[in-house]
């Protein structure tokens, strides 16, 4: 009797350290799917600036030829 419960507890304890484990590794893929996704976000975030930033230039780069088209006239 006290062997078949010993035996139990073991195994009962076998089975909450796999559960364990396999809880620690998708926290830890869930982490670094998350921080993958952060990452694509913010090179998005740039890429979106930076276009923005190359219209706001060909916008007054227009202007200003609009401008000096203007006062040569």
């Amino acid at each position: 009797m006290q062997h078949e419960k010993k035996d139990f507890v073991e195994k009962q304890q076998e089975k909450n350290r796999r559960i364990t484990t396999v809880e620690a590794i998708r926290n830890k893929a869930n982490f670094e799917r998350k921080r993958k996704i952060e990452k694509e976000r913010e090179a998005a975030r740039y890429a979106l600036e930076k276009v923005e930033a190359s219209v706001y230039v060909d916008d007054f780069y227009k202007t200003y030829k609009d401008f000096m088209m203007l006062i040569s006239s």
